[in-house]
């Protein structure tokens, strides 16, 4: 996995040649070894001098398990001091964990309410079903964060469902901002099947709300670009309804990281359809096409381009994907936290 500079020769040639611009004016007899001795040197000395940063990054695997890593490093090599499951997000108030829990979803007594004509609100029933919703926890003062609402008995008040499901997760981040996913599923008394939806929500962290990653602007742009060449995309589509690029509904912001190329972005617009031609993508009665993005939205600039310690580093096989990375400040306070949450005890020392 610690890929070092030496191999790149051309760079590095490069660089010794202008740590030491003397080096061309050897003797003919003599300018082959003193070359390879400068190169040796300009290589020692970008290696010594180059400062190496700290890194949280996380993965997700195809059964969207999360695995936090801990990355030191620098652009001629980096390594993991410590790897656990779950997502890590570290900032300045602290160090956030992301937690699924189990929560009670009310049910409606369909029979009950059947007799009465369904006049009214439907009875609740006695029976509950379970969800799972995310919370966000500090582990260094207990506070809590819930990034997304969960239909719990407090907050749906007419639950006219025999049945009914819902799960949150975070599908990618980019900076403090933790992209989020909800999908609900719920079985309407009376009806012939299951319907469900999905909802999406960025979340900044640092801040500790909700927020609208584009500008009014921006999505201005994206609904004369990228929704019409999602239009032109399914125009001829007969599985779905839509005679216009207003017909398509921008429903997700798809951030993705590329080694060697950093930050992607893609956007997912879906369209009306029947429920057996749905895609079981964003919902029952819907298909989605994806494009990608032809300018980054603003917020996400600052983090377009990979940090240096991630250049070398490959820790991508065919079953995981990286989800997102933030920077770890390097300060002690910090980084004992850091060392804490992953379970090493103390600050481990670099390879």
């Amino acid at each position: 996995m610690n890929n070092t500079g030496p191999s790149r020769y051309a760079l590095l040639f490069l660089s010794a040649a202008l740590l030491c611009p003397g080096c061309g004016s050897r003797s003919p007899s003599s300018q082959g070894d003193s070359t390879e001795a400068d190169v040796a040197v300009g290589v020692a000395l970008i290696v010594a001098n180059e400062p190496t940063q700290d890194v949280l990054i996380w993965t997700m695997d195809r059964d969207d398990r999360i695995t936090s890593h801990w990355l030191r490093g620098n652009r001629f090599g980096a390594v993991i001091l410590a790897s656990r499951e779950g997502l890590l997000f570290p900032m300045t108030d602290g160090i956030w964990e992301i937690e699924t829990r189990t929560v009670d979803l009310p049910l409606c007594d369909c029979d009950t309410w059947t007799e009465n004509g369904m006049e009214g609100s439907c009875p609740v029933s006695n029976e509950t079903a379970t969800g799972e919703s995310i919370v966000l926890v500090n582990l260094r003062n207990g506070d809590e964060l819930s990034p997304v609402p969960s239909p719990d008995a407090a907050n749906e008040e007419d639950p006219a469902y025999t049945d009914h499901s819902f799960g949150a997760g975070v599908i990618a981040s980019v900076g403090p901002y933790l992209f989020i996913r909800s999908v609900k599923e719920v079985l309407a008394c009376g009806a012939a099947h299951n319907s469900w939806s999905s909802q999406f929500t960025v979340f900044d962290v640092a801040r500790r709300e909700t927020v609208e990653i584009l500008t009014d602007e921006e999505r201005s742009r994206i609904l004369e670009e990228e929704q019409t060449a999602a239009f032109n995309e399914v125009r001829t589509d007969n599985l779905v309804t839509v005679d216009r690029p207003e017909d398509l509904e921008l429903t997700t912001i798809k951030p993705g990281l590329l080694p060697g190329v950093g930050l992607t972005i893609h956007y997912q617009f879906t369209a009306d359809s029947s429920f057996a031609d749905s895609d079981d993508n964003w919902g029952s009665y819907s298909r989605s096409v994806i494009v990608p993005a032809r300018n980054f939205p603003e917020a996400l600039a600052p983090y377009a381009a990979l940090p240096p310690a991630m250049s070398t580093f490959a820790v991508f096989s065919d079953n995981t994907r990286l989800g997102g990375w933030i920077p770890i400040s390097g300060e002690g306070e910090q980084i004992a936290a850091i060392a804490k949450a992953f379970g090493v005890g103390a600050q481990p020392a670099a390879p």
